[in-house]
């Protein structure tokens, strides 16, 4: 099994939720086939020591918790190419 890059083939943004899209080429019986999995994360700010932590428990957020505040929140970084 190879990985295609260190970094992901895709990434999205709808602050404080973040997503990454991950590219794999693996042979399997002597065809090359192209997996992809996906990595969901939460960013917060830990209230006892105030360090930025991620975590992939999501409990109910409002609308107004993602995405700057009169944005429409979604940000994708890098367009998937395939």
């Amino acid at each position: 099994m190879t990985t295609e890059s260190e970094r992901p083939h895709h990434e999205i943004s709808a602050p404080p939720i973040y997503a990454a899209i991950w590219r794999t080429t693996i042979m399997h019986n002597g065809r090359r086939i192209v997996e992809f999995s996906t990595r969901v994360q939460k960013r917060y700010r830990d209230q006892r020591s105030g360090e930025w932590k991620t975590t992939n428990f999501f409990p109910r957020l409002r609308p107004s918790e993602v995405g700057p505040r009169g944005s429409p929140g979604l940000r994708v970084r890098h367009p998937a190419r395939i």
